[in-house]
């Protein structure tokens, strides 16, 4: 599954393209499975702490955090500091390096930039509970993130939503265009 040449011409023009069933449902069940037994046992940790009266075991993968998060936000930031691990990229197991390898994934990566892919270590999990801005990133350019020397390359971010995204909970936005005008300055912190 390459891009087609449409494709290929948005990307340039607009800086992005979405590009629907790179992923199946299937696809995605081993880091959604991965991610749901780390939530499992960081409930379970706080059930057996007394904090958690309720951990919702039967709830679904898309609904479990934010059932939690109705009984103690406190626990499920806990759990999400958890799934985000140190520098933010905590959850690093074999499932992560399945989706990173993912052949339709790589060929469509492939027809922005060529046969020699470099794959990062800089990702994110980031759950979306309902009204809680923890997650939320500002407008930003992720090549603004980057070392001045790395602009002479064409940097890919690939988002790969693990629930149905929707304006409601949590979408991605882009400014089509935008990466014409070069890369804005960023400042981090307060």
């Amino acid at each position: 599954m390459s891009l087609t040449a449409a494709e290929v011409e948005q990307f340039d023009r607009e800086g992005y393209v979405v590009k629907e069933g790179v992923f199946s449902r299937e696809d995605m069940d081993p880091i959604r499975e991965a991610l749901g037994r780390i939530v499992d046992r960081e409930a379970r940790k706080l059930q057996d702490e007394g904090r958690l009266a309720d951990i919702h075991v039967d709830a679904s993968f898309e609904t479990r955090l934010a059932e939690i998060d109705k009984l103690d936000q406190e626990a499920v930031r806990e759990i999400y500091r958890n799934l985000l691990g140190k520098g933010g990229g905590g959850f690093h197991g074999p499932e992560m390096l399945g989706m990173l390898r993912h052949e339709p994934l790589l060929s469509c990566i492939e027809s922005l930039v060529g046969a020699e892919i470099v794959g990062s270590s800089v990702y994110r999990i980031r759950p979306k509970m309902p009204g809680w801005p923890h997650g939320e990133v500002p407008w930003h350019q992720d090549s603004g993130y980057f070392m001045p020397h790395c602009d002479q390359h064409l940097i890919v971010t690939c988002w790969l939503p693990l629930v149905d995204a929707t304006l409601e909970n949590g979408c991605l936005f882009v400014l089509p265009g935008r990466h014409r005008g070069g890369i804005i300055r960023h400042y981090t912190g307060g």
